[in-house]
């Protein structure tokens, strides 16, 4: 995963852990990359704060592809993220969520 300028890169291996059931990403953090075998069995809860997503290199979705990775998410929270201007993102489908909690900074 290539850091973005002013932002931090999280190793690949997050992305395939079977155990995480609830993953907080923070300020600082670029997500560009997912790797092809993504696979978080177990995520439920997954809450972004000022997390920025790209397309990654195979030209899909990031966050698109977090979502798809994670077949149990029932709750996912976005802070401060501007999903509106996510001009590569304009439907996420999860058929299990169960709460969605969007919040933008302004």
């Amino acid at each position: 995963m290539v850091a973005k300028e002013g932002s931090y890169s999280l190793p690949l291996e997050i992305f395939t852990c079977k155990t995480v059931h609830t993953m907080k990403l923070g300020s600082g953090f670029a997500i560009d990359f997912i790797p092809a075998d993504a696979l978080l069995p177990a995520l439920k809860t997954l809450l972004l704060d000022s997390v920025r997503f790209f397309n990654d290199f195979g030209g899909r979705c990031a966050f698109q592809a977090l979502v798809s990775a994670s077949p149990v998410l029932e709750e996912l929270v976005m802070d401060g993220i501007e999903w509106e201007s996510w001009r590569w993102s304009s439907a996420v489908s999860s058929p299990i969520l169960q709460r969605l909690t969007i919040r933008r900074q302004v």
